[in-house]
Parts: C-alpha cells; structure tokens; sequence
C-alpha cells in the first residue's frame, strides 16, 4: 500500500509552535539586539562587582544597578553572574591577633585611666589603627597630649 504525501495532516508553523508567522520573524530580526543587550548588561554586572573588590553577590550588584537606574532582575542579575562564573570572595571570620597568655613582660598600667592631667607635655597617649585602600591598607598612629588634648604628631 502506498501513501502519498498530501494524505497526511500538514499543520502549519504557527499552529505546532502557537506563534504568528510575523512574530517569529521579528523575533528573528531582534535577535542581534538581545545579543547586544545582554552583552551591555554582562559589561555592567562585571563592572559593578570588580569595583565591589569581587566582595558583592547578585543582590548587592542588583541594589548598585538600581542606584544607577538599570532596570533588570534581581533573577536575571543572578543568572548572567552564575553565566559568567562570577563568585564573590568570601569575608574571612575576624580573629584576634593579641595573646594575652603568655610568659612575657607586661607593661603596667601608669595613668589606670586618669586622663585628667594639667601640665603640658607630661603624658602621651597614641593609638595605631590602619585605613584599608584598594592597593592594600596604610598605618595611622596619632601621639596626642593629654595636657591640652592636641596633636602632637
């Protein structure tokens, strides 16, 4: 038995795929556009989480999208980063760098926290802290007079 083919049901594209003939080629056509698009938006994601220090995730580069008015996703944010392999650096726990229990010579505690003093240039205080940068971090001590509460370097 033989079939020819105009016995079988040919259904036409739209009506397999429930898109107009139309709409699929403006798909088409705007595809290129999408490409584009998508690559702008993986230039700005990148962007945003290098001046981050590669510290934000998808929500926080989602919130410095906004401030600067991109409309996107916080989902489409998320998935062109995972796209991109992009991974936040993670924080590490803050640990204590003094030891207090060791066998070493202590310093005493002269002033025990009388800090009024009426003489100048009797007592020094100074304190150290450092100031992170993006090429690393600095150290900043202040000496200050206890006398007059000024500067002295």
């Amino acid at each position: 038995m033989k079939v020819h083919a105009n016995e079988f049901p040919v259904k036409k594209m739209s009506e397999v795929f429930k898109v107009s003939r139309s709409g699929y080629y403006k798909w088409l056509k705007n595809r290129d556009d999408r490409q584009a698009k998508k690559a702008d938006l993986d230039k700005m994601i990148k962007t945003v989480f290098e001046r981050s220090r590669k510290t934000y995730g998808s929500p926080r580069v989602y919130d410095a999208l906004s401030k600067e008015h991109v409309q996107i996703s916080k989902s489409t944010v998320a998935r062109r980063m995972k796209a991109l392999q992009i991974t936040p650096k993670k924080k590490r726990k803050f640990k204590t760098t003094t030891d207090s229990k060791h066998n070493k010579v202590v310093s005493p505690n002269l002033l025990e926290q009388n800090f009024t003093v009426e003489e100048l240039g009797k007592i020094w205080v100074s304190d150290i802290t450092y100031i992170p940068l993006v090429q690393g971090f600095v150290y900043l001590t202040t000496v200050l007079d206890l006398g007059d509460r000024m500067g002295v370097g």
